[in-house]
């Protein structure tokens, strides 16, 4: 029974830290818009709407352009990126789309030691919760549940 108890809480555990190292902790400018826009422009390639391809891609461009420091190293390759000619494929999006997300981690680094260091700091006075004993008496009424 113990060793199922701590099976569960190791995987919340390890859901916890999933989610902190995937989010952004404190992103300061939210590039979503630009992703959804990417998930339009693949639903048009995909319906072959070229047109409407460029259209969205365009608006990205020209979006991008209010992006505070959009002149930085990885700003100028997402630029370059959004500059596309002829057809859009599915990989030119996948390209934007890298791009945007190397563009994201450069103006919102996470530092995974500080924010490990919060989680376990939040997490272990439950854990030592946990450690302690059960006293007798409810051990031996959940010993009675348990044999039922």
């Amino acid at each position: 029974m113990v060793r199922n108890y701590w099976k569960a809480k190791s995987w919340l555990l390890v859901l916890a830290l999933s989610f902190l190292i995937l989010s952004p902790a404190g992103a300061q400018e939210s590039l979503s818009f630009f992703f959804v826009k990417i998930t339009d422009a693949s639903k048009t390639v995909k319906n072959g709407g070229q047109t409407e391809t460029q259209k969205l891609v365009t608006k990205m461009a020209s979006d991008f352009e209010r992006v505070e420091n959009k002149d930085s190293e990885v700003g100028k390759i997402v630029k370059e990126k959004l500059a596309l000619s002829g057809d859009i494929t599915e990989a030119k999006l996948t390209e934007i789309s890298s791009a945007l997300l190397a563009f994201e981690k450069e103006q919102n680094p996470v530092d995974l030691d500080a924010e490990k260091e919060k989680l376990v700091n939040r997490l272990s006075p439950r854990f030592e919760t946990l450690e302690q004993p059960l006293p007798p008496k409810i051990w031996k009424k959940s010993e009675k549940l348990l044999r039922k």
